[in-house]
């Protein structure tokens, strides 16, 4: 089958993507201009989250439940091995139904595991919500890349999505710092419930 040619208005007036419209999609009635800039501020977001953990995680697990070093980077990267496994379904899911799912989805996954974060006190624990927010980390990221996309001008896609691939690094660059802050001030409560309010 031919690909699509894409087309954009406002959602819901005749807006082609993959064949569908916009409305189609479930997305708001906003321009594409207004959403890519709301996709931005999501993912900075969601990687300042992602950011928080990496330097607060590590901390937590070998002083507060006294594992090895060599645990807590086994924990810490297993996010990385649920995201892998669960991007192929994530892609396949919003081809079939669309992006809106996921893009809420993914960020309500992160948030409830590490909320859950304040009531664990065993290693077991901490790799489940690590694992479980890999995946909701994966929703996200599949469906924000896959809108990003879709409303970035066909003659300057690239630039928009160049623009929106900093965003991620400006998350991480913005997470360990906060991390740092609360870990010397109010303690790791304060990460898990900046987590998830930054999710």
């Amino acid at each position: 089958m031919p690909p699509t040619t894409q087309t954009w208005r406002r959602p819901g007036k005749g807006a082609q993507v993959g064949g569908t419209t916009g409305a189609e999609r479930g997305w708001p009635r906003v321009s594409p201009t207004a959403t890519f800039w709301l996709l931005c501020l999501s993912a900075i977001g969601t990687f300042v989250a992602q950011g928080l953990l990496y330097p607060a995680l590590p901390l937590y697990l070998t002083e507060e439940l006294g594992t090895s070093k060599a645990v807590a980077g086994l924990v810490v990267s297993s996010l990385a091995v649920a995201a892998v496994a669960s991007r192929p379904w994530a892609g396949s899911f919003i081809d079939r139904r669309g992006r809106r799912p996921l893009l809420l989805a993914g960020p309500l996954v992160v948030a409830v595991t590490s909320a859950g974060l304040l009531s664990v006190r065993s290693v077991w624990m901490v790799l489940a919500c690590r694992l479980v927010q890999g995946l909701g980390g994966s929703l996200t990221y599949s469906a924000a890349s896959a809108i990003a996309a879709d409303v970035a001008p066909e003659d300057r896609r690239a630039r928009y999505l160049a623009r929106f691939s900093l965003c991620f690094y400006i998350g991480f660059a913005l997470g360990p710092f906060v991390a740092e802050s609360l870990i010397s001030g109010p303690g790791f409560a304060a990460v898990w419930w900046c987590v998830a309010l930054f999710s």
